[in-house]
C-alpha cells in the first residue's frame, strides 16, 4: 500500500486531465499514454489489447487512489463517490486526471450534502440529546442557563466528531420514504426523517454523556 496523498492525485489530474496515471516504481503517480475519447470501436480495442501487467498496473493505482480518498472523505463518502470506477477496479480501466476529478467533484458534493442534513439533524436531536444524557447522570430541574450552555458544548462534541463529519444518516432509503410521506402513502412515524433521527440520537447518545461527564469534572 502507498503513501501517496490525495492532494498529489489532485494536482496530477489538474496539470493533465487526458493523461493515464500509472504507479511508479518509487510509489509516485506517473503519466501514461493519453485518455482514450475515440470511438466505441476504439475503446474496444484499447480493452482488448491490454496486456495483463497493464490491467493489473491500472488496477493498482485506481486502489491506492480510493485509499487516499477514504483517508480524506471516511470511508462511506469514499465508496459513494468512487462508485464510478468499478470497471476500474474488475477489468483494469486506466485511471485518467479527468476521472479523477469528476470523482473528486463527487466526493466534496456528497460531503457537503451529508454534513448539511447532519447539522439539521444536529438542530433537531440536540435538546433531546442533552437532556437525556443529563437525566441518566441524575441532573433534573434544569435551569435555561445551564440547559443552554451543556447543549452548546454537546453540540461542539458531536460537530467535531469523525462520525459527524463522514457518516450519512440520511440514507438513500430514507429520502425515498420522505417522498412516500409526502405522497400521503406512509404515516408520520415511518417517514426516513424520523429513522434518521433516531439512528442520529442512537449514535451520539454516548458522546452527549461523555460531554456532560468532562463539563462536571472541570467544575469539580
Amino acid at each position: 500500500m502507498t503513501g501517496i496523498s490525495l492532494q498529489t492525485y489532485q494536482h496530477v489530474a489538474q496539470s493533465d486531465p487526458n493523461a493515464r496515471l500509472t504507479l511508479g516504481m518509487d510509489d509516485t503517480v506517473r503519466t501514461n499514454g493519453r485518455r482514450n475519447i475515440g470511438n466505441l470501436f476504439t475503446r474496444a480495442w484499447d480493452c482488448l489489447t491490454r496486456s495483463n501487467a497493464q490491467v493489473q498496473s491500472n488496477k493498482a493505482i485506481t486502489q491506492d487512489f480510493i485509499r487516499a480518498l477514504s483517508e480524506k472523505y471516511g470511508d462511506e463518502i469514499a465508496h459513494m463517490a468512487a462508485s464510478e470506477l468499478s470497471t476500474h477496479l474488475s477489468k483494469g480501466r486506466p485511471l485518467t486526471g479527468h476521472r479523477i476529478e469528476r470523482v473528486l467533484e463527487k466526493a466534496e458534493s456528497i460531503k457537503n450534502r451529508v454534513q448539511g442534513e447532519n447539522t439539521q439533524l444536529l438542530e433537531d436531536s440536540l435538546e433531546n440529546l442533552t437532556r437525556t444524557a443529563m437525566d441518566k447522570l441524575g441532573y433534573s430541574n434544569l435551569s435555561d442557563e445551564t440547559l443552554s450552555n451543556t447543549m452548546k458544548r454537546v453540540g461542539d462534541a458531536i460537530r467535531n466528531s469523525t462520525q459527524f463529519q463522514e457518516q450519512a444518516f440520511m440514507k438513500p432509503g430514507y429520502h425515498v420514504m420522505n417522498t412516500l410521506d409526502d405522497m400521503g402513502m406512509t404515516n408520520d412515524n415511518d417517514s426516513g426523517t424520523v429513522l434518521a433521527r433516531n439512528d442520529f440520537f442512537s449514535a451520539f447518545i454516548g458522546l452527549a454523556v461523555e460531554t456532560v461527564l468532562d463539563m462536571e469534572s472541570e467544575q469539580s
